[in-house]
């Protein structure tokens, strides 16, 4: 039995760190998307969140208007309202008291309510469109620019996708 020293072991130890981490620089500069598909997908990410935030403010703004109009609130408190109703916390503590101030606020809770959650779910959605365009770039960057009808209809049929029963 030969006897191993430390320092061999701590060596072999760091040789293998080091061809682990030279395979992973490899595969990450592979994988790794060029400077122009980086630069679509800060773009992709800034114009959704500039346009979920720009709704959310108009949607708010609306609301202020119509509260400040309709139950002669001031300013800030119209402010407040919008955010405590579409926010859902409903401290109580403003409420409206005309006809119209109800009519205005069930409307504008249903229809502002919708926006936001929708605009809460274009932001949700970036991870998976980022993911999508990874995988596409993936598979592109396998089979370059041109992927003909029988390579594509081989893709898709292939082992991995009767595997799965995707088809």
């Amino acid at each position: 039995m030969s006897t191993v020293s430390y320092a061999q072991k701590k060596g072999s130890a760091v040789n293998s760190s080091r061809r682990r981490l030279n395979t992973a620089e490899s595969f990450m500069s592979e994988g790794t998307a060029s400077d122009t598909t980086r630069r679509t997908n800060y773009q992709y990410i800034l114009s959704t969140l500039s346009g979920a935030l720009f709704n959310s403010i108009i949607i708010i703004l609306i609301g202020s208007i119509g509260f400040c109009y309709i139950e002669k609130l001031s300013v800030i408190d119209s402010v407040y309202f919008s955010m405590v109703l579409l926010t859902t916390v409903g401290y109580g503590d403003i409420t409206p008291i005309t006809i119209g101030g109800k009519m205005f606020c069930a409307l504008y809770a249903l229809l502002a309510g919708t926006l936001l959650l929708y605009n809460m779910s274009q932001i949700s959605m970036i991870p998976l469109e980022l993911r999508q365009r990874r995988t596409e770039n993936l598979i592109l960057s396998q089979f370059g620019d041109s992927l003909d009808d029988a390579a594509l209809r081989e893709l898709a049929s292939g082992p991995i996708v009767e595997r799965l029963n995707l088809m």
